[in-house]
């Protein structure tokens, strides 16, 4: 009977089933209540990957960025924190002064562990995630009971919310002091208290009542506040962080709430309910939900700790569904889930129930998996994704509309892998060609973002900020409102694009009589282009508010891009002792620019009361440094004849002198002056903050309100500034053998940044680098020409050196070259040796030397290297040393092939190294060689070999499977081939399948028959690069059970006597004869051979009985299976009188008298 039509599919659907351990985790913690126990680690495909005994009270597991340990947390007095080497310890534990952890977080970067504990006081706890230790000043006291902490995503500050009387409170902590740098008091909240970042880093505290958002960065200001009915929970965020859904704990119930963060209100500031749900099981029983796991952009999962329930949810708009689980149904008695981290939707569902840990790929809507645990609960811990490529970028913040001048934009990104894995430690660049960018460069986190923060930039417009993460680029966009050049609230409008502008000149801020046109200053204008530069002809039109004259027409720019407008006051003022006006200048298609003009009554007793109150009427001086700002230098109030406030009135200050060479030139500074003019506010007083430049000395100081009234009889002294970078004069850039003064002395000119002479200005003169020269002659004080310098003796080893002047807090560097005495250049070592995979360090250094006329070493010698090819060098200069050596470090880079290293030095031939790099072969040891039925591990003649391991499958996604209907199969697929070599003999192995599926990358092979001996070696080359196993363990059989999962039942192929496979739909028979298939059984008689698909009658040589229900039944035949490679047939029957309903089912073997072997344990369906 022909089985390969039967058989090929059912094998095929097995090959996924053997998995190597991933270093994604998922953790089962003991019992709540027990003693010390053991805690469960699976890897991703549940699989055992070791147990550590944790201390009793466990309930967090977390790791830190190596990702060598699980971090456990425990409400344990003696234990309260735990390292536990995976995958099998050992395990150190940490005491918090007696009490025990609370809460705990580990910082983004994965560096340090933050760790609450004790209550009012409470502590916080920082502790090194590596070495297991309290930092220095790591116990920080915390008011309160501290409740949760929260990291930015930078791991600078943790926020920590704590409950007290008579309120709560959010503490700062800067981690890179350890230092409290902020508490805010929480006014009116109270109940229980959670905190939550978003994607963006803005923290949320929720308690009863309220959602609060404060800004993640400082001064940590509360950004807006919502009113929320009634106590909502900690925050779990949608994946493009628009979304918060909550736990919500009602006066006489729960609930679930949907907050829409980008819709605000006048009580919801800062977001807004959108969607609110009852959530109840089947027989309509409202639940209390415990916690959310958000899966994709619209659906999430919840869970119920007192229900033991898991719940379908969709967002925004809520709805809610006992969660009925494909193949599964619906799922009772969970006592606890957990997910995968893949972004932006979540691949493995983990959930415990019944004493069992589940796995349900949520992508492929299937059931993976089922394994016993105990009781206990699960938590998936992602280890660091260290080294991935970054595969898409997701951006956080763009999009707002309304954003003004000098605001601090936050944006972020976050880097996924292939498989959606967040990327740790990918490099991130953020640049902007109109926004000032604070932390431009940074590297992803452990939850793979990055952030950078924007400072709006003056002009209207679309600004954009790009971040660029490897071949990988996002634009984040917003738009500039209230700026200048367009847009509303004094900058006009703006041409989506267009960045030309109308530009304020002169003419804002006069205070005006009524009638007059004595001292009326013409409104002035420039229109300038994207580039700045003037834009002439252009038609400015001129609109103003009632009561200002003016002419109606247009008027053109000049070759200067500038024109003007002359007014004429004329109101009515019905009373009024002043008025304030708007005139606008507008150009259509590039934006606007609007002037405050403030008018009073014509009459001698409405004159406005102007008063100068600083500088004050008894000290009418001023006496400020030169280069510096004196703020609220003058201070000026204007009021109407009545006593009322006149906003917007022209402050300007000024000297004799408008050329900073002839005398002292000072004016108003600041981000509200305009040309040196301030305007008053609102209630009518303005400081202006004075900045002097020019020359020293002293002169009088003119102060003009509003070009309306002159104030002099003031004066202002200006000192000289601080130093700035001494100014070279001669001697730098000098080269000279070493021993001998160079000729020029180092010479530089002290000055402030007006190019003053400081003469008498003490500096310092020093070497960068150590005993490379010898300064004499050294003046150390500015002449009366500001002058200082030094000579220069050079040492005796050869280079390029500097020597550093200091003036103040600013220094000058000096390049000084000392000659080599070199006449040879030769290589040493290096050149020529053995290839090396891409990636790695090459074996051997690259060493050159240079010497003298007489062969000895010089020292001091500047060597430059440089590449062609793919490879790194671990410095691309380096010094020779006492033996005129220098060498560098060769790193194969990403792709193999031929490398040329060549080494240089000044004035001598260069030498050239050869190199070559390889591919790298696969990460594979003997314990990667198992029975792809039993997983037990090693090889026996014959054997169907299941290797796994990273690198075997680096092009394939899914399954490759090699055709076995041609009765042969390939000895070479994918690129993979497997040698197996013993002793006297060695043989390729014929491959079934490559497979790399779910990040498991595996090959299944056929072992030789013809291996000998009790171990074996193989090497295993992929694509070129090969990785040597040894000592890998054979038998001389390795029975195992061929089985088939459906859903999630496990079960022996057999197949009936009518063909069919049995499964439960299709049972066995009492008294029927079956054939079930197996592997491993070692020789036939006639002889089975390597590649050679089985025969009739090929009668395996060991004896075999075969077990249902623990008792041995008839075996009719054990031969090689008919037309297929390495599998074999045993054929028994199933007795009379077996009950209904699934039996255990194996087989033992003899293949050496006294020497069992057992087969795999399964079951069988019988009806």
């Amino acid at each position: 009977m022909n089985l390969r039509r039967i058989l090929s599919p059912v094998a095929l659907g097995l090959f996924m089933l053997a998995a190597a351990a991933d270093a994604r985790y998922v953790y089962v913690l003991p019992p709540t209540g027990t003693s010390s126990a053991q805690m469960l680690i699976h890897n991703e495909q549940i699989q055992l990957a070791g147990t550590v005994t944790v201390p009793a009270g466990s309930f967090q597991v977390l790791t830190n960025v190596p990702g060598d340990k699980a971090i456990v947390l425990a409400t344990n007095n003696v234990a309260a924190v735990s390292f536990a080497t995976l995958p099998n310890g050992p395990v150190t534990s940490l005491s918090l002064d007696g009490q025990p952890a609370t809460f705990g977080a580990v910082t983004p970067d994965g560096l340090r562990l933050l760790v609450l504990a004790g209550s009012s006081p409470g502590s916080l706890y920082i502790i090194d995630a590596v070495n297991g230790n309290i930092q220095t000043g790591g116990k920080i006291s915390i008011n309160g009971i501290p409740r949760e902490v929260v990291v930015t995503q930078d791991s600078r500050y943790a926020f920590i919310v704590s409950s007290g009387s008579p309120t709560a409170l959010l503490t700062v902590v800067d981690l890179s002091t350890n230092q409290i740098v902020n508490q805010t008091q929480l006014a009116q909240v109270i109940g229980a208290l959670h905190a939550s970042i978003s994607p963006l880093g803005q923290v949320y505290i929720t308690g009863q009542y309220r959602m609060i958002e404060f800004d993640g960065r400082p001064p940590f200001a509360e950004h807006a506040r919502s009113e929320v009915i009634s106590n909502p929970g900690r925050l779990h965020f949608s994946p493009d962080g628009r979304y918060a859904i909550a736990a919500n704990e009602l006066l006489n119930g729960y609930s679930l709430i949907c907050i829409d963060l980008q819709v605000k209100g006048p009580t919801t500031a800062a977001g807004t309910e959108i969607s609110k749900i009852l959530v109840s099981t089947s027989s309509n029983t409202a639940v209390r939900i415990d916690d959310i796991f958000p899966v994709n952009a619209t659906t999430a999962i919840a869970y119920s700790a007192l229900d033991q329930k898991m719940f379908g949810i969709s967002y925004p708009s809520l709805t809610a569904n006992e969660l009925a689980l494909s193949g599964v149904g619906v799922v009772n008695g969970v006592t606890s889930v957990t997910r995968t981290d893949e972004f932006p939707a979540a691949r493995n569902l983990y959930y415990t129930s019944g004493g069992k840990l589940s796995r349900f790929d949520l992508v492929q809507n299937t059931a993976l998996g089922i394994t016993d645990v105990g009781s206990g609960t699960a938590v998936f811990v992602p280890q660091p994704n260290t080294g991935a490529t970054p595969k898409t970028l997701f951006t956080y913040g763009g999009g707002l509309t309304s954003v003004k001048p000098g605001d601090l934009v936050p944006y972020s990104v976050r880097a996924v892998d292939a498989n959606g894995r967040p990327v740790y430690g990918a490099s991130v660049s953020f640049s902007s060609e109109t926004a000032v960018l604070t932390n431009a460069a940074s590297t992803t986190n452990v939850d793979g973002y990055a952030w950078v923060v924007a400072t709006g930039p003056p002009a209207n417009g679309d600004f954009v900020v790009t971040a660029l993460v490897g071949s990988l680029t996002a634009n984040l966009t917003s738009t500039i409102t209230g700026g200048t050049g367009g847009g509303t609230g004094g900058g006009g409008t703006t041409d989506p694009g267009n960045v030309a502008k109308v530009i304020k000149v002169s003419g804002d801020g006069q205070l005006l009589q009524n009638q007059f046109t004595v001292n009326v200053l013409p409104l002035v204008v420039k229109v300038v282009d994207a580039k700045g530069a003037p834009i002439a002809g252009k038609e400015v039109t001129w609109s103003a508010s009632p009561g200002i004259q003016f002419t109606a027409l247009p008027t053109p720019t000049d070759a200067n891009g500038v024109t003007q407008m002359s007014i004429y006051p004329n109101g009515d003022f019905q009373g009024a002792t002043y008025q304030g006006y708007i005139a606008t200048a507008s150009v259509v298609g590039i934006g606007s620019t609007t002037f405050s003009i403030s008018a009073f009554p014509n009459g001698q007793f409405y004159q406005p009361t102007i008063f100068i109150r600083k500088p004050t009427q008894d000290v009418r001086s001023i006496t400020m440094k030169l280069g510096t700002k004196l703020d609220g230098a003058v201070h000026a109030i204007v009021s109407s004849a009545t006593g009322i406030a006149i906003p917007n009135v022209g402050l300007r200050v000024s000297t004799p002198f408008t050329d900073p060479t002839q005398g002292p030139v000072v004016h108003c500074d600041g981000q509200t002056a305009l040309n040196g003019t301030v305007l008053t506010a609102a209630n009518g007083e303005v400081d202006c903050n004075l900045v002097a430049e020019g020359k020293t000395g002293s002169t009088s100081l003119l102060i003009n309100v509003g070009e309306q009234r002159d104030f002099s009889g003031y004066t202002i002294t200006v000192t000289p500034g601080d130093p700035v970078a001494p100014v070279i004069v001669q001697g730098n850039n000098q080269t000279g053998k070493p021993g001998v003064t160079l000729p020029l002395a180092l010479t530089a000119r002290i000055v402030d940044p007006s190019g003053n002479v400081l003469a008498g200005t003490a500096v310092t003169w020093d070497l960068v680098t150590a005993n490379s020269m010898t300064l004499v002659n050294t003046i150390s004080a500015a002449d009366s020409n500001g002058l200082v310098s030094t000579k220069v003796i050079l040492g005796p080893t050869p280079g390029k050196f500097k020597v550093r002047l200091k003036a103040g807090a600013n220094e000058t560097l000096f390049d000084v070259t000392i000659e080599t005495s070199a006449t040879g250049f030769a290589k040493v070592s290096g050149d020529g040796q053995a290839v090396a995979p891409i990636n790695t360090a090459f074996a051997q250094p690259l060493v050159v030397k240079v010497t003298d006329a007489s062969g000895n070493g010089v020292q001091g010698a500047a060597v430059t290297w440089t590449t062609t090819g793919s490879v790194t060098l671990s410095a691309t200069s380096s010094v020779t040393g006492a033996d005129g050596r220098a060498s560098v470090i060769a790193t194969a880079g990403s792709v193999p092939g031929a490398i040329t290293v060549t080494a240089a030095v000044s004035n001598l031939p260069s030498q050239t190294f050869s190199l070559q790099s390889r591919l790298p072969g696969p990460s594979v040891t003997a314990t990667s060689f198992a029975n792809f039925a039993s997983g037990v591990a090693g090889v026996s003649p014959g054997l169907l070999v299941q290797i796994t391991g990273a690198g075997l499958a680096p092009g394939v996604t899914g399954q490759v499977n090699a055709n076995i209907l041609a009765g042969r199969l390939p000895l070479t697929l994918s690129g993979v081939t497997v040698n197996f070599q013993w002793t006297g003999g060695s043989g390729y192995a014929p491959i079934y399948r490559v497979a790399n599926e779910n990040g498991v990358e595996s090959v299944l092979v056929q072992a030789p028959f013809e291996i000998t001996g009790t171990t074996v070696n193989a090497v295993v080359n992929v694509s070129g690069g090969s990785t040597n196993v040894l000592a890998i363990p054979v038998s001389l059989v390795s029975p195992g059970v061929l089985e088939d999962v459906s859903g999630s039942r496990r079960a022996a192929v057999v197949i009936r006597s009518d063909g069919q496979t049995v499964t439960p739909d299709t049972p066995a028979r009492p008294g029927e004869t079956l054939r079930m298939y197996a592997i491993g059984l070692g020789q036939t008689s006639p002889t089975a051979y390597t590649n050679q698909v089985g025969t009739p009658d090929q009668n395996v040589l060991a004896k075999i009985a075969v077990g249902l229900d623990n008792a041995g039944i008839q075996v009719v035949s054990a031969q090689m299976a008919e037309n297929l490679i390495g599998v074999y047939e045993i054929v028994f029957v199933v007795p009379v009188g077996t009950t209904n309903g699934d039996h255990p089912l194996g087989f033992v073997m003899e293949a050496v008298p006294g020497q069992p072997a057992y087969a795999n344990g399964s079951i069988l369906a019988v009806q």
